[in-house]
């Protein structure tokens, strides 16, 4: 199994759309949080627990890392891969294994490297409001941020499932992120009691985001939870019975 955890992990780090995922993860919250901090009025030094919007900055994350876990299977297949890697282990359920293993490390990567970007950004705007931005409560910071890896790696869980199940990776990509953005936004406004146990509502909830009437975050993580297995057993079970040639 160490074996099979190197190579997913060489091959992962050989890919340059990794890298290109995770530059976008650091523009994009770095991007958010200008946007948020710009237009906070905060009369003095705030924690980073603390800092209004931290959730909402880091909001696009999950989708990106949702993305890197659909690519961890589908660029295997799109370029035929994945015939080499079933050749030198056949046991189909390791290597899956091995690639929840790395996509999780990685998705806390994502996760880590957009917290940095958001802190980054929001101290030099909040500092030319003449705003501190200072470390605060370390047990408070910590546990939100366990938050949002937690939540990172259960949707890269998600899309590795979505990437075995669906195979084709633009198909995979496309409606993942249009279920997500559309199908989810127009469910929860027209049947809210379903659209609240879905796993984008679910996520927003664990994160403490959607406001009102909403699942618990205890709720919304164990319900992401149960999603993310969901969709990793279809997907390991379309993965075992497909005839990879």
């Amino acid at each position: 199994m160490r074996n099979q955890i190197t190579s997913e992990a060489r091959k992962l780090l050989t890919t340059r759309s990794v890298w290109g995922l995770l530059a976008g993860t650091v523009l994009i919250s770095g991007l958010a949080a200008w946007a948020i901090a710009a237009n906070l009025n905060l009369a003095g030094p705030v924690g980073l627990a603390g800092l209004p919007g931290f959730q909402e900055m880091m909001g696009l994350v999950p989708a990106l890392v949702l993305v890197l876990g659909i690519r961890s299977y589908t660029d295997e297949a799109r370029h035929g891969s994945i015939v080499p890697t079933l050749l030198s282990s056949p046991v189909r359920r390791r290597i899956v294994g091995a690639k929840v293993v790395v996509v999780g490390i990685a998705a806390a990567a994502f996760a880590v490297a957009g917290a940095a970007s958001v802190i980054a950004v929001s101290s030099l705007v909040l500092s030319i409001d003449g705003v501190a931005l200072t470390v605060g409560s370390i047990g408070a910071f910590v546990a939100l941020m366990a938050k949002v890896v937690g939540v990172c790696l259960l949707w890269s869980t998600i899309g590795l499932g979505v990437g075995l199940a669906i195979s084709h990776q633009v198909a995979a990509i496309v409606g993942s992120l249009v279920w997500l953005y559309a199908i989810e936004t127009l469910l929860d406004g027209l049947a809210p009691n379903l659209g609240r146990l879905l796993p984008g509502h679910a996520a927003m909830s664990a994160l403490g985001i959607v406001p009102g009437d909403t699942l618990a975050p205890l709720d919304g993580a164990m319900l992401l939870v149960g999603w993310a297995a969901v969709c990793l057993t279809v997907g390991v079970s379309i993965f075992q019975r497909r005839d990879i040639a």
